[in-house]
Parts: C-alpha cells; sequence; structure tokens
C-alpha cells in the first residue's frame, strides 16, 4: 500500500508542474505533506518531517559542493596535462 501512494503522490506531482505549472519546489513539498497525511503522520509532526527529511539532503549536498568548491581552483591551478 505505501508504494501506491507515493506512486500517486507521483502523478499528482507531475500533474501539478506539468498542467498547473505550479513550481518544482513548491509542488514538491505539497505532495509531501499529502502523502505524509495519508501515511498517517500527524498534521502537528509534518514540518518535523520535512525539516529532518530535507535538512539531510541539503547536507549531503552541501558537502558535495563544498569539496568541489575546493578541489576544482587546484586542479584548474595545476595547468593542462604535459603530454
Amino acid at each position: 500500500m505505501p508504494l501506491v501512494v507515493v506512486a500517486i503522490g507521483v502523478l499528482i506531482l507531475l500533474f501539478l508542474m506539468t498542467k498547473l505549472k505550479l513550481n518544482g519546489f513548491a509542488a514538491l513539498l505539497l505532495v509531501a505533506v499529502g502523502v505524509g497525511l495519508v501515511r498517517g503522520i500527524p498534521l502537528e509532526k509534518i514540518p518535523d518531517v520535512l525539516s529532518e527529511g530535507i535538512g539531510g539532503q541539503i547536507g549531503d549536498t552541501m558537502l558535495t559542493i563544498g569539496l568541489g568548491a575546493m578541489v576544482g581552483p587546484v586542479m584548474g591551478d595545476s595547468g593542462p596535462p604535459s603530454g
């Protein structure tokens, strides 16, 4: 049953973004809240669940971007490969 709820959520997300031209982030938040409510998460806990999930994802992404920002200039300064 959880997979069916997620599949319906993805279809709603696609509809919101393609037909209604809703911003992707706003559509994703709306669908996430809807799926959370359908799955039985109490309304007062949804902001905590969302912030935990988004925060974890952003933290991982920022680590990758930060490392790339540090390593990129070093590789650029080293010059082209000699051959």
